[in-house]
């Protein structure tokens, strides 16, 4: 500063505004800065002269304009970047369950909260897949659907019960005649302006499981390029937390306690993760081995026992049914409960037998949740495959019964008489005439049970236990907060393998029930509440905090494979089961007849003729060829930048080592 020189007129371009414009924000700051130079008080004067004598003069060679949007954008740039962040703020602000969130965040440490951040997303996806079914299914179906159709009439023997508990509880009455169930739909091709009500419930049993893939796949990979974005390892991971980890801008008494109760639980996270790290190689590790191969038995033996279990609960209410009985509420319900009781007692011995394999606290996680969701499938599957396989051997012998009638040459008494047997004494014609509607009225059962269940679980085994050891702990002679029975942890594993077993039996239940979506929204909402109150209020931190993964990838992984999985009984019954005599597609051979039905009646034959001429074995096998060539090549990009990445790191690293040696 102290060899700045005078500015002159011959230092600047008479015809150059730009650089006239310069030179003068350069004299404007000297002006405004020369008090605090170190220059002797002549110079100063001397040079304050100079820097306002050149303002004055060459100011007005620019034209106002010029000024006037220099100015203006960088007004504009300041307001929109005012606006961004109000925007944002909004966004925040508007982000449901964001504070309770946080909150549970700060004192259970990022593995608890992954679970409510997981549940918030399951919600998002929910509410889509409630639009799409409400606006193209059940809205026009109530608009402009055929209420006179005959199946979707109250039979005449059943209107004297439809709102009893019992027909309410079983989902019968009002409720089965209604748009909450495949049953009520309308099989007119076209209705009111031209909608296709079964060609709409087709494509939207498609569009929902399509949106829940894309979603899941976009989430999947966002997650991977924030955690490609992140490091791998945390440099000085204690002197970050330590010294800068305060926010000076809180000003709330509660806001303070939360945050310090954040720094306090990530640091206990990464000292878990150091130690993990410094683990030294287990001195016993034979008896390890020995211990971890006997785990893996007894998780064998208790899914086997477990499938077993639910298979003899679905032959019995078979045999049960077939035999005209079900009275009792046991009876009714005995499927549900135990495929219930079944999904809520097995985890917590799994989790007694992970105890055991001492691995690291989110390898355990991830081997609890594995185990959990081989379990979830197996029960969803072998329930599945009960009461499909019960349907259709149910509409096989109704199908025989009916032939062996016909061929005989009756009366119309004797059809009469048919007739009354079938709406009355012969249960398998009752529970199949519609076998849609009762799968769909078995999964929604299971869900509302599964609910139930879980407010009770809640209940007892979280408030009601936390409020005996607190009161009761006064007067007895031990600690009953460290001992038994002590305060309940949350446990991670199961309720994340709960979530993924509750969305796959709203995926596998949305094609028989169109307003399962919706039902789920108000559920997931529901344990949002009750989950976070009850784990603020009657549970305590785990022993060891871990960190979660950077990614909850996992979590999403098992997600996709609880969708595909869920997307295949849906397939089979599309492709394979001929419908029922109700419904959108009733008296057509099979349900994606529906498609080709449309194709030859309502588009024109040339776009029918390209259609198929795109279907051909000529166009499908080079795309498919081309689909994989495209695959191949991307990951092999990904796998060249992935490596070239890890090479940036180890070179950032060595570096930073090199600097603290010099």
């Amino acid at each position: 500063d102290s060899d700045v020189e005078l500015i002159t007129d011959d230092d600047v371009s008479d015809n150059d505004p730009k650089e006239i414009l310069e030179k003068i924000q350069e004299q404007k700051d000297i002006i405004a800065n020369v008090r605090s130079r170190p220059w002797p008080m002549k110079k100063k004067l001397k040079v304050l002269e100079a820097a306002r004598r050149y303002v004055e003069k060459h100011e007005g060679r620019l034209s106002k304009s010029k000024e006037y949007s220099e100015a203006g954008k960088e007004t504009n740039f300041q307001a929109w970047r005012k606006l961004k962040r109000v925007v944002n703020n909004i966004g925040v602000a508007l982000t449901p369950w964001d504070m309770r969130i946080k909150r549970i965040e700060s004192y259970f440490g990022s593995g608890v909260a992954s679970y409510f951040i997981f549940l918030r997303w399951l919600v998002q996806i929910n509410v889509t897949m409630g639009i799409i079914t409400t606006a193209f299914l059940v809205v026009p179906e109530i608009l402009v659907g055929n209420d006179s159709a005959t199946y979707k009439q109250i039979p005449t023997s059943e209107k004297h019960d439809t709102w009893n508990l019992h027909t309410i509880w079983s989902l019968g009455g009002h409720l089965q005649h209604s748009v909450l169930f495949y049953g009520y739909y309308t099989n007119d091709r076209v209705v009111g302006n031209g909608y296709r009500i079964p060609l709409a419930y087709f494509l939207v049993g498609i569009a929902t499981f399509a949106y829940s893939f894309m979603a899941l796949l976009r989430k999947m990979a966002k997650n991977s390029r924030l955690n490609g974005n992140s490091s791998s390892e945390d440099d000085y991971t204690f002197s970050w937390r330590l010294f800068s980890s305060w926010d000076y801008t809180i000003g709330n008494q509660e806001t303070a306690e939360n945050k310090s109760a954040a720094i306090t639980t990530v640091l206990r996270e990464a000292i878990v993760e150091e130690q993990e790290k410094e683990k030294k190689e287990d001195s016993k590790r034979n008896l390890l081995i020995f211990l971890r191969i006997v785990a893996n038995i007894l998780v064998l033996l208790l899914l086997a026992g477990s499938l077993y279990s639910i298979q003899f609960a679905v032959s019995r209410a078979q045999e049960l049914e077939l035999e005209g009985g079900g009275s009792n509420f046991w009876e009714q319900n005995e499927v549900s409960i135990v495929v219930t009781a079944v999904t809520m007692i097995t985890p917590s011995l799994f989790e007694v037998i992970g105890s055991m394999e001492k691995y690291h606290p989110r390898n355990t996680l991830r081997i609890q949740l594995a185990r959990i969701l081989m379990l979830y499938l197996g029960n969803l599957y072998s329930l599945m495959i009960g009461l499909l396989g019960h349907v259709a051997e149910a509409t096989a012998q109704i199908h025989l019964e009916d032939t062996e009638l016909h061929s005989k040459d009756v009366n119309v008494s004797q059809g009469g008489e048919y007739k009354a047997m079938n709406n009355g004494s012969r249960s398998p014609g009752q529970r199949t005439e519609c076998w849609e509607t009762y799968v769909g009225q078995e999964l929604m059962k299971l869900s509302v049970i599964d609910l139930i269940s879980t407010l009770l679980t809640i209940l007892i085994v979280d408030f009601i236990r936390a409020l005996f050891v607190r009161y009761v702990n006064r007067c007895c002679c031990w600690d009953m907060e460290s001992q038994f029975p002590e305060y309940g942890e949350f446990k991670i594993a199961e309720n994340v393998l709960h979530l993924i077993y509750n969305q796959g039996i709203t995926w596998v239940g949305s094609f028989f029930c169109p307003v399962l979506p919706t039902i789920n929204v108000i559920k997931l909402t529901l344990m949002m509440y009750v989950r976070s109150w009850a784990v603020v209020t009657c549970n305590v931190p785990h022993q060891r905090v871990f960190r979660a993964s950077r990614s909850n990838n996992f979590y999403l992984s098992m997600l996709l494979f609880m969708l595909f999985l869920s997307l295949l009984p849906t397939v089979w019954v599309i492709v394979k089961h001929p419908p029922s005599s109700c419904g959108p597609f009733r008296n057509r051979e099979w349900m994606h007849t529906i498609v080709t039905e449309t194709l030859e009646k309502d588009v024109p034959s040339w776009l029918n003729e390209a259609l198929g001429y795109l279907t051909t074995p000529v166009v499908v096998l080079p795309a498919i060829l081309l689909l994989f060539m495209i695959i191949y090549y991307l990951q092999a990009v990904a796998r060249s930048s992935k490596e070239a990445n890890a090479r940036l790191k180890l070179q950032l690293h060595y570096e930073r080592k090199e600097g603290k040696k010099s």
